[in-house]
């Protein structure tokens, strides 16, 4: 995902009240790992996911 804001992301831990902060939350816990690198104008966020392991869609 790209961002044009230079700051990096961080893992913050909602509250239950909190109505935002969840987003890299839910990708850390979906994901194998994850992180993010500068680019020229702002940051790339990138996540990687084993879908050997990934849960099987709804049927």
């Amino acid at each position: 995902m790209f961002d044009s804001d230079v700051s990096y992301p961080r893992l913050r831990h909602a509250r239950t009240t909190d109505e935002n902060s969840r987003d890299l939350s839910l990708v850390s816990q979906l994901s194998g790992r994850w992180g993010a690198r500068s680019v020229s104008d702002g940051k790339v966020v990138w996540a990687e996911i084993n879908l050997d392991s990934a849960p099987s869609p709804a049927t």
